[in-house]
């Protein structure tokens, strides 16, 4: 069973959550997987939603004409060894 949610068939995720995505690499022209956390947030500087990602303090956008996000699920919990 997979975890996937297709943004065609699904919809957009929670807002603020940690997502794993599935990106069409317009660059490469293939399907990539990002497995960093990736953000569907409210940007307040451009009033609308967009897709992010976090590195240390910095907040980087995800260019929908690079990497257009198709498919996305939520980040799995840590391995816990208990």
């Amino acid at each position: 069973m997979s975890d996937w949610n297709e943004i065609v068939e699904k919809g957009l995720p929670p807002i603020g959550q940690p997502l794993v995505v599935t990106i069409k690499d317009n660059l490469q022209g293939m399907p990539n997987q990002l497995r960093y956390p990736v953000y569907y947030v409210k940007d307040t500087m451009k009033d609308q939603y967009c897709w992010k990602w976090l590195y240390g303090d910095m907040a980087y956008d995800l260019l929908p004409e690079v990497s257009e996000i198709i498919a996305w699920q939520l980040m799995p919990k840590i391995f816990n060894e208990e």
